[in-house]
């Protein structure tokens, strides 16, 4: 997820919440029927921003645990030469101690 996706998603969620506690906030000075739906509304849109916060949070985590794998086979020559480079390296260190 880009930087601008989460400011956006951000700013949106910031939004939500801050018209919720408006609304919270009038149903204070209200009564009856006005108070009871402004209450409701206020609520709404707190859930609302609590469930775009966690989509926003699994969308990004998982294209965190993607990105490794979909490192490693864009570059799976590279990431296995690696790997031998490094068991050569290791392996003829051992050999070195004995």
């Amino acid at each position: 997820m880009s930087d601008l996706n989460l400011k956006k998603i951000n700013d949106e969620v910031t939004s939500m919440v801050k018209d919720a506690q408006k609304f919270l906030s009038n149903a204070a000075t209200l009564t009856g029927d006005k108070a009871e739906g402004a209450r409701a509304r206020g609520i709404q849109l707190l859930n609302a921003a609590v469930s775009k916060a966690h989509h926003a949070q699994a969308t990004a985590s998982k294209q965190l645990t993607k990105s490794p794998d979909d490192f490693l086979k864009e570059n799976a020559w590279w990431a296995m030469s690696v790997a031998a480079g490094a068991g050569l390296l290791l392996g003829a260190m051992l050999i070195r101690k004995h």
